[in-house]
């Protein structure tokens, strides 16, 4: 996950928007570890919402990376300077705690489940049919696939980029239509959570457009974008009733999308004012979503063995108490880890990009 942040704006309402997403799935990973652990029967409904945080997530990064760098696409030599920041975001901090928490494994039991190759595939956001060793981690697999795939249309011309996209789009909705995701790489690369990516993408589009209306090529691809995914949610409104998941899928991204156009757009115009907190909460939101679940899970171990039939007549307020220090450890997390890391890496950044240039 990335910050909502541009080379020429910093956009708070997405900051908002990245602290409700980790909450929602805060709430959501609250149910579904106290169903893992039997304290309830199955997933709560009123925990279960919490999920479609991540949708948001996928949204704001395609939003992000779309609107922070399309000034680049067609430029190769921006190319360095691209996978700097993407990996400087999201690898470093998620490293160290992917490797802290391999040493834990090893204390508490000896290392169970933990081998070489899974050490291994999680550094590298290799884990296509797992989950890697940090559970939501296998976000930032999609994460680390839409960087790449992004990289391509940045080192190509740009009028080949606008192809690409409308390609991608099209060969997406084929594999929609299919109501079936392949085990195979092909169902991989078009997997149903690109959608999301997708959207973001549109609605960056749109917003550059309404910087500049004379980039009516902006308008006209964002167009097939959202006519596109109306057609897929058409058909199988109207021809296809087996595609409700896709359906439902479709609808959402493009709410989204519509959410995220007009709160970008009521900031720009300064309609809105963002709340602190919840900005604050975006900015470390990426903390706060790896070191989330980790606490919850322990934590319910903890107070399980002190009473665990105690624990489980007040379940609600306990994971509500779990909720609540798995946020301020991420806080933690944020202000004496991510941050070092930033700055260490902001000070590697001038020695890896002039190396880069000088080979």
């Amino acid at each position: 996950m990335i910050h909502s942040q541009t080379t020429h704006q910093r956009f708070t309402s997405l900051e908002a928007f990245r602290g409700l997403a980790a909450l929602a799935v805060i709430v959501f990973h609250a149910g579904s570890i106290a169903a893992l652990q039997g304290y309830v029967d199955g997933q709560d409904p009123y925990t279960y919402w919490g999920k479609y945080g991540v949708h948001l997530f996928f949204c704001l990064s395609g939003f992000v990376i779309c609107y922070a760098h399309f000034d680049d696409l067609g430029r190769p030599e921006k190319g360095p300077h691209y996978l700097w920041r993407r990996w400087a975001r999201i690898w470093p901090l998620y490293a160290v705690l992917t490797c802290a928490q391999v040493v834990f494994a090893i204390i508490l039991n000896g290392g169970a489940g933990i081998t070489t190759t899974k050490v291994v595939t999680s550094l590298l956001f290799l884990d296509f049919d797992e989950p890697p060793i940090i559970m939501v981690g296998w976000t930032l697999v999609h994460e680390a696939f839409f960087y790449l795939l992004f990289l391509v249309f940045l080192v190509v011309d740009r009028k080949v980029s606008a192809v690409g996209f409308i390609l991608f789009l099209v060969v997406q909705s084929l594999i929609e239509f299919s109501h079936h995701q392949s085990e195979a790489m092909m169902g991989w690369v078009f997997h149903q959570l690109r959608w999301y990516f997708l959207s973001g993408v549109g609605a960056a589009l749109l917003i550059k457009y309404l910087e500049d209306h004379s980039r009516r090529h902006l308008l006209l691809l964002a167009g097939i974008q959202i006519g596109i995914m109306l057609a897929v949610m058409l058909y199988f409104a109207l021809v296809d009733s087996g595609g409700q998941l896709g359906f439902e899928r479709l609808s959402r991204a493009l709410l989204i999308q519509l959410l995220l156009l007009f709160f970008v757009w009521a900031e720009k115009k300064n309609w809105i004012k963002t709340p602190r907190l919840l900005a604050y909460l975006g900015r470390a939101s990426y903390s706060i979503y790896l070191i989330h679940a980790s606490v919850i899970h322990h934590g319910l171990i903890i107070f399980g063995k002190w009473n665990r039939e105690r624990v489980q007549e007040g379940i609600m307020p306990v994971m509500i108490l779990l909720a609540f220090f798995s946020v301020i450890a991420g806080i933690i997390v944020f202000e004496l880890l991510e941050k070092f890391l930033a700055r260490k890496t902001r000070s590697l950044k001038d020695v890896y990009l002039k190396k880069f240039a000088s080979n």
